[in-house]
């Protein structure tokens, strides 16, 4: 039977973990926030540990003004599950410091997962961070992450998680593609090159 790629959020406060674990052969994801209005208690809080995926903490600087977090995953190229948005509702982020839980299949053990969380004010992204884990099967890895300001390709900054290169252009063709991915070496050379010169699939100065 094909199972059908899906994901869930929720907070920490709603259904178990260990009732979501148990249909983590139909879901990709599931991420729980805790202390988002979260119901106290130390039973309520407790993420159970025979289960694969990541228990992930973020800061973040309150003064930023963060409503929400929008939560994707990469295994090399290609996307690890379906990206998940915590709060929902947003609401004010005040506390400086969230932890969610994302679960994911056992089959993804041994894998390196970036993850990649997008800070939103209501819909503009006004933060990013990046953490790169690699996961273990029935076993929840840690993860921390800090939020930074917002990626700018072309800015001659490099964030590592979100660009391969930045070579201070947005042009394509000179090793550095407009979205800051190194270009295959074939896409440098003397026409692209100002200066003539290309090592390695990047343009000399």
């Amino acid at each position: 039977m094909t199972h059908t790629r899906r994901s869930h959020i929720e907070e920490r406060g709603g259904a178990s973990l260990a009732g979501a674990a148990a249909n983590r052969a139909a879901m990709v994801l599931v991420v729980a926030l805790a202390a988002l209005g979260a119901v106290s208690g130390c039973k309520r809080n407790r993420v159970e540990s025979d289960v694969t995926g990541v228990s992930l903490t973020i800061h973040y600087d309150v003064a930023v003004g963060f409503r929400s977090f929008r939560i994707t995953g990469l295994v090399g190229n290609a996307s690890a599950f379906q990206p998940g948005m915590l709060p929902d509702p947003p609401r004010p982020l005040t506390k400086g410091t969230e932890t969610l839980v994302i679960l994911l299949p056992d089959a993804l053990a041994g894998q390196t997962i970036l993850l990649r969380v997008d800070g939103l004010a209501g819909d503009t992204v006004v933060g990013n961070g990046a953490q790169a884990v690699t996961l273990q099967r029935s076993r929840l890895v840690e993860g921390e992450l800090t939020m930074g300001p917002v990626v700018v390709c072309g800015d001659h900054v490099m964030r590592m998680g979100f660009e391969q290169c930045d070579d201070g252009n947005t042009v394509d063709g000179d090793g550095c593609s407009s979205i800051c991915m190194i270009e295959p070496a074939a896409a440098c050379g003397p026409i692209t090159c100002a200066s003539g010169c290309c090592q390695d699939g990047v343009c000399e100065p």
